[in-house]
């Protein structure tokens, strides 16, 4: 819990550029992805997506507040997650480097 909530943390230090932050399995056969860029969401949340194995995207907003990652979807659904199951995305480096 202490990584998730240092990493959340750091998300707010990050610069605009949307990076993954987690991903995860969905039941549509493709994943939900989680960035650190707020993009059209408001409060601290930040923007998220689906896609499905036939590529359908569907566009959202998400949080983390413990123990759950709460999903509000353009659509209006809204989903509450638990953690297990997600994989972390790794850091990424600034500049140039590969």
């Amino acid at each position: 819990m202490k990584l998730i909530i240092g990493l959340l943390c750091a998300i707010g230090l990050s610069s605009a550029n949307a990076e993954i932050f987690a991903t995860t399995k969905n039941d549509a056969g493709g994943e939900i992805i989680l960035t650190t860029n707020k993009g059209n969401c408001t409060g601290n949340d930040m923007s998220m997506f689906t896609r499905s194995s036939k590529g359908e995207v569907t566009f959202g907003c998400w949080f983390y507040s413990e123990p759950y990652i709460y999903v509000v979807y353009e659509t209006g659904a809204k989903r509450v997650y638990d953690l297990a199951g997600w994989t972390l995305a790794k850091p990424q480096k600034k500049g140039n480097a590969l």
